[in-house]
């Protein structure tokens, strides 16, 4: 019987070795043999509008697949803003790379702050990621001391973030007796 167990063992150990070095040779000679794909290294993208991206892509043997967009200052509309894998990466060929897009400059609209308090005018203005420029108080017969008489740029206009809005504020009816700041 322990000869019997032996043996087996042996068998058993010779089978799993076997197995090994199959595996070993299997990974090391014969898939690199059929799977053989070069690599190649990702070019620089950015800037580059969508159709010249996919050109510098296919010269170098890769694909292109379009991502997400986001907003950029200084990168043009539908150009690339960032692209996955990184510029330099070594690839294998015929791999699709990611490119993110530019959606242009961000651009806020003005909102209508007439007749409304400078508070409220305020709050208006830093929600559409804008602030409040120049201030010039004028007498109105028809708006109450303290609202927005009139605006510039006008309501509607589409500006760049943090632009400013110069306001014009009542100071109340022109009959009204106004208070005069201690100038000594």
């Amino acid at each position: 019987m322990k000869n019997i167990l032996r043996h087996l063992g042996l068998i058993l150990a010779a089978a799993t070795l076997a197995g090994i070095l199959a595996l070993v040779l299997l990974d090391a000679v014969v898939m690199p043999y059929i799977v053989d794909v070069p690599s190649v290294r990702v070019p620089n993208l950015q800037g580059l509008s969508i159709p010249k991206a996919a050109i510098r892509l296919k010269r170098s043997g890769l694909g292109m697949a379009i991502g997400d967009s986001l907003y950029h200052e200084t990168i043009p509309l539908n150009a690339v803003v960032d692209q996955d894998p990184a510029v330099g990466h070594r690839v294998k060929k015929d791999r699709r790379i990611v490119v993110i897009l530019s959606k242009g400059a961000r651009y806020y609209e003005v909102p209508d702050v007439r007749q409304v308090s400078l508070r409220e005018a305020r709050l208006q203005l830093e929600g559409n990621q804008l602030q409040i420029g120049q201030t010039l108080y004028l007498s109105s017969a028809t708006i109450p001391e303290g609202a927005i008489v009139g605006q510039s740029p006008s309501p509607g206009t589409r500006l760049s973030p943090s632009s400013s809005i110069d306001l014009q504020i009542s100071s109340g009816s022109p009959t009204a007796p106004k208070r005069i700041p201690n100038l000594v």
